[in-house]
Formats: structure tokens, sequence, C-alpha cells
């Protein structure tokens, strides 16, 4: 499975969204094999990812909801150093 890996948050130059359930630096890794495109997330945060409460005009917080309509499976893994959490999205959808 070729993989990419970005890093955000390790340099002075590095521009990065507000992280409200992460905590930086975040590397993200993306793996693509002819089915999946697997996403994983490893950041600093001890903590398992967590729905969180949100009303109907709120702009964040959805990210756990989507991954979960969109993966055909999910789930997080503690690392010494934090936790790394992942996806694997199908590359084509049944017709």
């Amino acid at each position: 499975m070729p993989r990419c890996d970005l890093t955000a948050g390790t340099g002075p130059r590095t521009r990065w969204p507000k992280l409200d359930y992460a905590e930086a630096p975040i590397q993200i890794t993306l793996g693509l094999d002819h089915a999946l495109v697997r996403v994983q997330v490893h950041d600093a945060s001890t903590e398992p990812p967590q729905p969180h409460p949100r009303g109907p005009t709120q702009m964040r917080g959805h990210g756990l909801e989507i991954v979960t309509a969109l993966a055909l499976r999910h789930g997080w893994t503690p690392e010494p150093h934090g936790n790394t959490v992942w996806a694997d999205v199908p590359t084509h959808w049944p017709k």
C-alpha cells in the first residue's frame, strides 16, 4: 500500500486551523490500495476519540459522525506518546 505522510504543527512557519480535539504536533498518513484509502491521524492526546455535544447550527464537532458514515471500519490505537485514529474508506461506492 503506497503511503503519504504529512506532519503539521512542528515548525515555526506551520499554519494549522484551530485544533479543538487534538494536541499538536499531529501526523497524517494516507495509504492507498485497490479498494481502500486508509487515513491515520496521530496526535499527542492520550484521550480516546469521543462524540462531542453540538447544536443543529454548530459548524464544528461533526468529525466522528462523518467518519462513521463514510468509513467501512474505523478505530483508534493508544501509543506511547499519544494515539492514532484511523479509518478505511472505500475507493469505489456500490452502484
